[in-house]
């Protein structure tokens, strides 16, 4: 199938500043707390217990992908299983990715409730405009939001470390200490839900025609895995050397009550406004995907007659299936670990197993074909 953006190819940089923020828009702000509850105070060691599998994910999904260069997840399903088959594992993962965009699109609505600076614009209009603006980047293109990240990705990073930085004078390191009083299966239990939202880097597997070489995309992966895990692992130090273990645990939003210990100025404007823009980054590449998935999956020359009935839907469904926070978090912690364990790293794994030796019979049947006729 001809790809609809074949002359839009992003780069490496492009790739790291998508994947990190597609990662640390929501990893940021809850994992601090999910792996708090767990760990308490070693929290901090469940980032980087999540580091080795997802390097390990983005070496398979680069090897599936030279497999069958060219092609998306969704496009080589079919070829890799059969049509019946990669039809059914593909509407999975469509499944699969659509339910994590209505999530995240709840998440901004309730991240915006719960900062309480603005108290006078109501929430849907905030998700209707953030929206606007994702489904305009989505029919623009990869390369439409590849760029508008790249641009804001500097002042994000920014904003961030400052927020750390200025929290230096706030930390009491004794807060940390004994590091490992925890014990190893709760440390290891924490790093479920920093391995369910590093895993979201599956979405790689639909990025890889659109990079200008497969090489390239898994160098951006990687360094977008090393650093996710320095500026988690960061925010998750910061949090408790300030706050302290138990009131991170009972805090959902523990970013922004760190943002308001800091004097001198409103620190808590600058994590919002960063919020708001890495948002925008998530759901428009979540969208594009989700978008992008549908209309191959359907057979379509062109996804674009999608974009705006998937946009409204967008708006629809996150109100009309999580009625409060209890329901969204009850969800995104409870529900979503086992099929984030099964969409994200148990069928890719089981792919490449498939295509390997799918590839190595084929050139077995290949080298017997040969010989006969030498």
């Amino acid at each position: 199938m001809k790809h609809f953006l074949d002359t839009y190819k992003i780069n490496g940089l492009m790739v790291t500043c998508l994947l990190v923020n597609l990662d640390a828009a929501t990893a940021v702000l809850f994992v601090t707390y999910a792996a708090t509850k767990v760990a308490g105070h070693d929290a901090w060691l469940a980032p980087l217990v999540a580091t080795p599998a997802t390097l390990l994910l983005i070496y398979a999904l680069y090897h599936l992908g030279k497999l069958y260069p060219g092609k998306t997840l969704i496009e080589y399903l079919p070829l890799l299983l059969g049509k019946v088959l990669g039809k059914l594992i593909g509407a999975g993962y469509l499944v699969f990715f659509s339910w994590i965009t209505v999530v995240v699109v709840r998440e901004f609505i309730e991240v915006y409730l719960g900062t309480g600076v603005f108290t006078v614009t109501p929430p849907l209009i905030m998700a209707l405009t953030l929206l606007m603006l994702t489904t305009y980047a989505t029919y623009s293109g990869i390369e439409v939001i590849a760029r508008s990240m790249l641009l804001v990705w500097g002042p994000m990073l920014g904003l961030f470390m400052v927020v750390m930085l200025m929290s230096i004078p706030l930390m009491d390191l004794k807060n940390l200490l004994p590091v490992g009083e925890a014990g190893v299966l709760p440390i290891l239990r924490s790093s479920i839900i920093p391995h369910m939202w590093r895993g979201e880097i599956v979405l790689l597997a639909m990025l890889f025609p659109y990079i200008r070489t497969y090489r390239e995309g898994l160098k951006g992966a990687r360094v977008a895995i090393f650093l996710l895990a320095g500026l988690v692992t960061l925010n998750v130090l910061t949090v408790i050397a300030v706050d302290g273990a138990a009131a991170t645990s009972r805090n959902l939003f523990s970013i922004f009550l760190l943002a308001e210990y800091i004097p001198f100025f409103s620190a808590k404007i600058l994590v919002v406004i960063l919020w708001i823009m890495s948002f925008y980054g998530k759901i428009a590449l979540l969208q594009f995907c989700v978008t992008q998935g549908l209309a191959q999956w359907l057979g379509l020359q062109d996804y674009k007659s999608l974009v705006l009935p998937i946009g409204v839907l967008l708006i629809i469904l996150p109100l009309a299936i999580f009625h409060n926070t209890t329901d969204l978090f009850n969800a995104v912690f409870k529900i979503f670990p086992g099929f984030a364990l099964i969409f994200e790293y148990m069928l890719p794994v089981l792919l490449l197993f498939i295509g390997l030796m799918r590839a190595r019979v084929a050139s077995m049947s290949g080298v017997e074909k040969v010989e006969p006729e030498k």
